[in-house]
């Protein structure tokens, strides 16, 4: 998986209420072989929160494929055989369908459909038929973006096969308070109008931009041999990315 995400040294896993929901539900789908959606705007932390799940799961495989716009149904049955046997199949239709059926039905797995605000109606109805099919045995878990619920929810044969649903928001102000001296070291000291001012001009209650501000923010640190980001650490931040007036 591509990572969305970065590796900001020494920071914590915030256990938020959608992380939360993520590392209950994942399971689920795997043993019972459900139907899940996590989706949200960009830079939530849906992806880490998923892998972070997956990263648990040892009794099944777990397969991750993404869609193109306007993907043809072929390419969508070539792929997902790729993906779960790890080589390339080029044949007529029918014989790819089979074949991918086939494989389904040997063994139980979970299958990660990321980008799901991408998928056209053509490609919903057969992923659901593959998982209506009586010799087929998989969970499938749809992760998207903006978007992603309405796509799911307007095919109504998917969407009341959905047992798992988890949306990701924005952080509150609050929220904000409350997780930033636990996210990272830097800011266990930090005043409330410092952490308030990074949130406004650049975090936005983003987990990505929380983590793109706290990365440099360390390096920042480090070199000045501050333990707390202060004033000049938050401008020179800001200055690294522009000056600051972070759209949302």
């Amino acid at each position: 998986m591509a990572r969305y995400f970065p590796v900001v040294p020494d920071a914590a896993t915030m256990p938020t209420k959608a992380f939360q929901l993520v590392q209950r539900a994942v399971p689920e789908l795997v043993e019972m072989r459900w139907m899940g959606a996590v989706y949200g705007d960009t830079g939530l932390g849906k992806t880490f929160s998923v892998e972070t799940a997956i990263n648990r799961i040892t009794e099944v495989p777990v397969v991750w494929v993404q869609f193109p716009l306007g993907v043809k149904i072929k390419d969508v049955i070539s792929d997902l055989l790729e993906a779960v046997t790890g080589v390339p199949h080029d044949d007529v239709l029918r014989r790819l369908g089979r074949a991918l059926r086939a494989v389904l039905a040997s063994t139980p797995r979970l299958i990660v459909v990321d980008e799901a605000q991408h998928l056209n109606t053509e490609t919903i109805e057969y992923l659901r038929y593959l998982w209506d099919a009586p010799e087929t045995s998989f969970g499938i878990l749809f992760v998207g973006g903006n978007g992603c619920w309405e796509v799911l929810s307007r095919e109504p044969m998917l969407r009341t096969r959905i047992s798992r649903q988890v949306e990701f928001q924005r952080l509150t102000e609050r929220q904000v308070l409350a997780l930033a001296p636990k996210y990272h070291r830097i800011y266990a000291k930090s005043s409330r109008e410092d952490i308030l001012l990074i949130n406004d001009r650049f975090g936005r209650g983003l987990f990505r931009k929380w983590g793109i501000f706290t990365n440099d923010a360390v390096g920042f640190c480090d070199e000045l041999g501050r333990e707390t980001v202060d004033t000049e650490i938050i401008q020179n931040v800001f200055a690294l990315h522009g000056g600051v007036h972070q759209k949302r």
